[in-house]
């Protein structure tokens, strides 16, 4: 078995997801003054590699400790969209994949049976409880599904 690590790495210019602050570091002991130097680094949940646990999206979803390791574990495909302009914290969306599908000749496989019906519904109970998130991602976020959908 191959193992891919998709840790992105981190800084203080790593960006957050959208609508939250990045890192802040700041010095709270000074090596001239206290015989050592030290920093606090601050961030939200929501920068760099992190994984959200079902429940971060859902009421009764599994918290990260309830997680088998398998849930982390399985086939993959990777995806080079920088030929398109597409740089590591750049949005990306169906489209960018459909054309390095076109262009390399290769398929991404569709999501396991049931798979995309619950990241529909984890998603759709995102969007709805949260006042921040306007109709039109709702939109998008339903035509997404449906491109899945129609790609089987």
């Amino acid at each position: 078995m191959r193992f891919l690590d998709l840790t992105q790495d981190f800084s203080l210019h790593t960006p957050a997801f959208a609508g939250y602050p990045g890192p802040a570091i700041r010095w709270i002991k000074r090596l001239a003054f206290e015989k050592a130097g030290g920093q606090e680094i601050t961030m939200t949940l929501h920068v760099s590699t992190h994984l959200d646990a079902p429940a971060h999206f859902m009421t009764g979803g599994k918290f990260i400790g309830d997680l088998p390791l398998d849930f982390l574990i399985g086939p993959a495909c990777v995806v080079d969209l920088q030929r398109y302009g597409i740089g590591d914290y750049d949005v990306y969306g169906p489209e960018h994949f459909e054309r390095w599908e076109q262009d390399t000749g290769n398929r991404i496989a569709p999501p396991l049976p049931g798979e995309l019906d619950r990241q529909i519904a984890a998603r759709r109970d995102e969007v709805l409880h949260s006042p921040s998130r306007s109709h039109a991602r709702l939109r998008r976020m339903g035509a997404e599904a449906r491109r899945a959908l129609d790609r089987g």
